[in-house]
């Protein structure tokens, strides 16, 4: 069901709202060269400094897959969220593009348990761990191939969105990707101009970016009970909007205080601010697969 209550302008941010489009979709290559350096960035002097950096390499991996492999023609856009299939029951061209992003990620430096789990993919049908991701994330937990075939399928979806009619998209339920219906990762407030201050959703999966009021919970859609929770000394750049009405919580990333804010890499990052808030008892809505385990 289209929700128009999202198309409600910000009325904190008046005058940039005309000029903001309500999706922006993905330059793939570039956006996963700047997931890398942002990862690379931000990495160093983290509890979880070997991951993020782990997670860096494979960015780079699926930066260099992009034009790699063939896709057959755009998707049809004659519904609403138009790659939802394509997430959750890939075909072909979804296997050719896992199988040379497996070849080349097994190049990258990796913990033994991972290589392990890389080279187990090889003998392992791909449709059922999709499916983990897609419909049950949780069934993915403790897997350490789901890393893989995430990071893969992000590299079809991104590349699928990229190519989709931006025009043609419209709002969905509160925090769903109207490209692929994807729960929104996270959200952060934009800094370019023409846009300054408004809210995005954002996409782990296909990463569409789409138009958010403020103040308004992503998991269930409400304006009543949202407060925020913040790492004390941590700048701001990342905070907590926590929704009393549901007890779901959503970042929020303010690119306007941090210029190089990537939203993929800045939800990883932010990692203590969920621990934070996961200890006073708030449940995380939003769904990244590279933090599932954490």
């Amino acid at each position: 069901m289209t929700d128009f209550d999202s198309l409600k302008p910000d009325p904190s941010m008046i005058g940039d709202v005309a000029d903001a489009p309500f999706a922006i979709l993905p330059e793939p290559e570039a956006m996963f060269r700047k997931r890398a350096a942002r990862l690379r960035a931000g990495g160093d002097n983290n509890a979880l400094t070997p991951y993020i950096h782990f997670l860096a390499a494979l960015c780079d991996v699926q930066a260099d897959c992009v034009a790699a492999t063939p896709l057959a023609d755009g998707p049809s856009q004659n519904s609403a969220r138009p790659l939802k299939g394509e997430r959750c029951a890939p075909g072909d061209d979804f296997d050719r593009v896992a199988r040379d992003f497996f070849k080349r990620a097994a190049e990258i430096p990796m913990p033994e348990p991972s290589k392990a789990a890389l080279a187990n993919l090889d003998g392992l049908p791909l449709a059922p761990l999709v499916r983990a991701l897609a419909e049950d994330e949780d069934a993915a937990h403790g897997m350490a191939e789901h890393i893989f075939v995430a990071a893969a399928l992000q590299v079809y979806l991104t590349r699928l969105s990229a190519r989709l009619d931006v025009t043609k998209l419209e709002p969905d339920e509160p925090g769903v990707c109207p490209s692929c219906g994807a729960h929104a990762a996270s959200s952060f407030v934009a800094g370019w101009r023409g846009a300054q201050g408004l809210r995005f959703c954002s996409c782990a999966m296909c990463s569409t970016l789409w138009r958010y009021v403020r103040v308004r919970c992503v998991a269930c859609g409400t304006t009543k009970g949202i407060s925020y929770r913040e790492i004390d000394g941590a700048g701001g750049a990342a905070k907590a909007e926590c929704c009393a009405e549901c007890g779901a919580y959503t970042k929020i990333i303010y690119q306007n205080i941090a210029p190089d804010a990537e939203p993929a890499a800045d939800d990883i990052l932010s990692l203590g601010l969920d621990v934070l808030v996961s200890e006073e008892g708030w449940r995380r809505a939003g769904f990244n697969p590279f933090l599932i385990g954490y």
